[in-house]
C-alpha cells in the first residue's frame, strides 16, 4: 500500500504513474501556506507560520488540476512598477522556472512588484531589495506569494523563494546571500484606456526608452515601443 492508501498491485508502476504520484504529493504539500506578511528589515529574518487548509476536498481537487496541467510549461514573471500598489505599466523578468535561483535586477528604482504566471502555487515568498543583486546588506521587504510588495523604500532587485517538496511548519528568509543568477528585465506591459493589456519585449536598443516611459507612465510612448 502506498502513502495515499492505494495499491499498485503486482505490476511495477510505470514512469508516468510514478511522476503523477510525485506531482500529487507535491500538490498536497503546496497547501501548507504562510498566512502573514513579512516585515521589512535589515536584521534577523522575519518568520511566517504555516497553516494547513482544513478542506481535504479542495486539496484533492487542486491536486487533480495540477495533474491535468503537468505537461504545461510552468514559470512565473516578476513585474516591477514605478507606482505603488502594483498599478500602471511595468517591466518584467519573464519565465523564471520553478525553483530557479535567480535575482531580477530592475536597473533602476521601482516602487512595487508582484508576480504573474502559471506556477504560482509553488511560490512561497518574494523579497525586494533596496540595492541591486539581491544584496542582503541592503534593506529588504518580503511578502507571502503573490501579494503586492510595496515597501517604504525604492527597490532595485527582487528574488523568488519556492516551496520545497518537504514538509515544513514555518518559513524563514535566508540570512546569507545566495549565489543566485542575476537576470535583467526582458519584457514590459501595460493596460490601455480600453482595458486591453499589451506586452512587449525589451530590446537592447529600446531598453532605456522603455524604462523611461514606464517611469513616466507614458502610454503613448509605450505603444510606439511595442
Amino acid at each position: 500500500m502506498d502513502k495515499m492508501g492505494g495499491h499498485f498491485g503486482k505490476k511495477t508502476p510505470t514512469t508516468s504513474t510514478v511522476r503523477q504520484y510525485y506531482i500529487l504529493s507535491e500538490a498536497l504539500q503546496a497547501y501548507k501556506m504562510p498566512t502573514e506578511i513579512m516585515d521589512e528589515t535589515i536584521g534577523p529574518p522575519a518568520t511566517v507560520a504555516f497553516q494547513t487548509m482544513p478542506s481535504l476536498f479542495s486539496t484533492v481537487v487542486s491536486a487533480a488540476l495540477l495533474l491535468a496541467s503537468a505537461a504545461a510549461v510552468q514559470a512565473v514573471d516578476v513585474r516591477a512598477y514605478a507606482g505603488t500598489g502594483c498599478q500602471g505599466p511595468y517591466i518584467s523578468c519573464n519565465n523564471i522556472a520553478r525553483k530557479d535561483d535567480k535575482c531580477c535586477n530592475f536597473n533602476s528604482a521601482f516602487a512595487s512588484h508582484n508576480l504573474a504566471g502559471s506556477d504560482m502555487q509553488y511560490v512561497l515568498a518574494t523579497r525586494g531589495f533596496a540595492f541591486p543583486n539581491c544584496d542582503l546588506n541592503s534593506p529588504w521587504h518580503g511578502v507571502y506569494t503573490n501579494t503586492c510588495n510595496t515597501p517604504s523604500f525604492a527597490m532595485f532587485s527582487t528574488q523568488i523563494y519556492w516551496l520545497n517538496s518537504g514538509r515544513r511548519e514555518e518559513f524563514k528568509f535566508p540570512t546569507n546571500t545566495t549565489n543566485c543568477e542575476k537576470v535583467e528585465p526582458d519584457g514590459f506591459g501595460f493596460v490601455d484606456e480600453d482595458g486591453v493589456e499589451h506586452q512587449g519585449v525589451i530590446s537592447l536598443e529600446k531598453k532605456e526608452a522603455i524604462i523611461e516611459a514606464v517611469h513616466k507612465g507614458d502610454y503613448v510612448a509605450l505603444k510606439a515601443l511595442l
